[in-house]
């Protein structure tokens, strides 16, 4: 998902906008990437497709991702401080990502290029207060505490529309089943 994020920051100017993520170094090298396999299966006359996709999250998650934190914030009953959480985000299921994989590698096209997500992006803010729903915590969620001076998405970054379109895919888990997975893998 970061790569989404690095076509929005090579647009600043760095002289004067002060966003910066720690993941933009490894979204560049994965463009760069991408243009160079782009380039080698064209001059070797090979099917290429590129695919993207959102924030997989399941049982055996071990990415330390913010939403990971918190949830062991919830179950820890730690301080809930965040940003505002109106940027955008998308969360998609293990077991759904690697069906939208399995169904690009059977039904894709060559030459096109693939977002496997959950087809419903939401704010961020969502999904925390979603994941508090599920595992209440004694501690007020406190949004807009922490600053938040980083590129924003639009929700079409995450469209799965050309997904759907060529291969029929439709995600089959709730995020709410999602983050109970990885609760069992956190804490049992």
């Amino acid at each position: 998902m970061e790569e989404a994020f690095a076509y929005k920051y090579l647009e600043l100017d760095h002289n004067k906008n002060t966003q910066y993520n720690r993941h933009v170094i490894y979204s560049v090298a994965k463009i760069a990437a991408k243009n160079a396999l782009a380039l080698k299966a064209s001059s070797l006359d090979i099917d290429y497709i590129y695919v993207l996709h959102s924030h997989v999250m399941g049982g055996d998650d071990d990415k330390d991702s913010f939403l990971q934190v918190t949830l062991q914030k919830l179950v820890n009953g730690d301080d809930l401080i965040f940003s505002s959480g109106e940027q955008f985000f998308d969360v998609i299921s293990l077991e759904d990502c690697a069906q939208g994989y399995y169904l690009i590698c059977e039904k894709g096209i060559s030459g096109d290029e693939y977002w496997v997500g959950s087809g419903d992006p939401r704010k961020l803010r969502e999904y925390v207060e979603r994941m508090y729903h599920l595992f209440p915590s004694e501690k007020e969620m406190q949004f807009g505490k922490l600053p938040y001076d980083d590129i924003v998405l639009n929700k079409g970054v995450f469209s799965i529309e050309n997904l759907v379109r060529h291969t029929g895919y439709k995600p089959l888990r709730s995020y709410e089943d999602t983050v109970k997975d990885l609760y069992q893998t956190l804490f049992s």
